[in-house]
């Protein structure tokens, strides 16, 4: 075995158990507030499953606030992906792998076909390579055959480590921090969409996406 596979097969043992465990430090430490629960509870008494969307910059804090669900989380077929899959697992969830570069048609018919069996995913609608903050198609596509609405969920924390080197911007809350998760209401999308109704959608999900947000981080000001 190399040095360059040691130090690989080591990040995919050692990473995970770090992350995992950290974010459950930061779920215990610190307070947290919920919005929108009410969303849930009416799909959970309608028997309902839902499909949570977020966006890339959000992926970690919501690895700690939507673990244990059981739920499916589509992560890329990248190494970075290989990391976020191993910590998904370790937090109580699983994961279809796949992306629109790579293994994209086939992780798209397994997640219509979990979700048509009852059970909740998640996706990040600007995942894995953005533009930021912008909703791409493959997630109107997967809510329209799939017949599951999407659900908007952002947090925020008061302390919190900005990766301002990557893409999205990513967000890593820090222990003892001011947590505020927001629920949106949930959106269901048409089935047989053409490509006008597709782009409706999609703008619709999108400023659902930042309205949610913005509701966050208002609240947590609020807090301050």
């Amino acid at each position: 075995m190399t040095k360059k596979e040691l130090k690989r097969g080591l990040k995919f043992w050692l990473g995970p158990k770090i992350l995992s465990w950290y974010l459950r430090l930061v779920g215990v430490t610190g307070s947290t507030i919920w919005l929108g629960q009410e969303h849930l509870d009416q799909l959970k008494d309608a028997g309902q499953s839902c499909i949570f969307c977020f966006w890339h910059r959000n992926a970690t804090q919501a690895t700690w606030a939507l673990g244990y669900r059981g739920l499916a989380v589509l992560i890329s077929a990248s190494d970075d992906g290989e990391l976020a899959t191993r910590t998904v697992h370790k937090m109580g969830n699983h994961t279809v792998r796949g992306s629109s570069s790579k293994g994209g048609a086939r992780a798209l018919l397994e997640m219509i076909r979990w979700l048509k069996t009852g059970k909740e995913a998640v996706i990040t609608p600007d995942g894995p390579r953005g533009p930021v903050m912008k909703v791409q198609k493959g997630t109107i596509t997967l809510a329209s055959k799939s017949g599951v609405p999407l659900v908007p969920f952002h947090m925020e924390s008061d302390k919190q480590w900005t990766l301002e080197k990557s893409w999205d911007t990513h967000r890593i809350p820090k222990l003892f921090a001011k947590k505020v998760i927001c629920f949106g209401e949930p959106l269901l999308v048409p089935p047989k969409l053409n490509a006008e109704e597709a782009e409706f959608w999609r703008e619709k999900v999108e400023q659902a996406m930042l309205a949610n947000q913005t509701k966050t981080i208002q609240e947590l000001e609020a807090l301050g």
